[in-house]
Formats: structure tokens, sequence, C-alpha cells
């Protein structure tokens, strides 16, 4: 799932050679711990914020977890992509999982060009 925009429980099947059956309650768990997520509009399963956090163990300060609602809530409201980013920890929380616009899906935990990217523009030091 991390190398694509998804996968589908039958392909995991396949790929792991593992029952269907234990495919779909290993992401229903996953799920239920929210590391993957299942589309809406498609039979795929995508990794969350969740687990891009634990494979690239950031810690961070925290500010994703606190901005969380917030930038979901205004992601609803005006259709736009919001990043919560820091110089220390780069991405902390994003809404490109919940725009189909999207074209990359996760960027949590990636570090921050701050010259050439509109997070970076917008940092101002202390």
């Amino acid at each position: 799932m991390n190398k694509s925009d998804g996968a589908r429980p039958t392909a995991l099947a396949i790929s792991l050679g593992l029952p269907r059956s234990s495919v779909y309650r290993i992401l229903e768990t996953l799920e239920e711990l929210q590391y993957v997520e299942g589309s809406a509009t498609d039979s795929r399963f995508r990794v969350t914020d969740s687990a891009w956090l634990l494979a690239r163990g950031v810690t961070g300060t925290g500010l994703g977890s606190v901005a969380g609602p917030t930038i979901g809530q205004l992601a609803g409201e005006i259709a736009w992509l919001i990043d919560v980013c820091s110089c220390d920890a780069g991405t902390q929380k994003t809404t490109n999982t919940l725009n189909p616009m999207s074209l990359t899906r996760s960027m949590v935990g990636i570090p921050i060009p701050l010259l050439r990217t509109a997070s970076g523009r917008a940092f101002r030091p202390g």
C-alpha cells in the first residue's frame, strides 16, 4: 500500500500469499487502529498519516494531532488542501488524504524545502 495509491484486499492476498478472509480481518484491525482507511469511492485501502508517522519515526511537536480536527473541519468547508508543518518534523498533518484532487496522498514526515514550498514561504522565524 505504501508504494501505490492504495491496494485492494484481493491484490494484497495474492501478493502476501494469504487467504482473502485473513487479509480482510487484518485490514479491519488496522482500520480500527487508524493505520489504514478504506476508500469511499473504490475498494482500495490506503495508509493513513498515523502509519506514515510510525513508519518514519517522527515524534515531532504534536502540532499535527492538535490541529487535525480543525483542519479537517476547515477542509470540508473550503475544499482546499491544508498542511500543518514545522521545521523540526516537516509536514505533521495534511488533508491530502481527504481531497480527491490531491496528487500526493501523504506528505506527513517529509522535510520541508523552505525556499521552494508554500509552507516554507509562510514560515516566519520566532
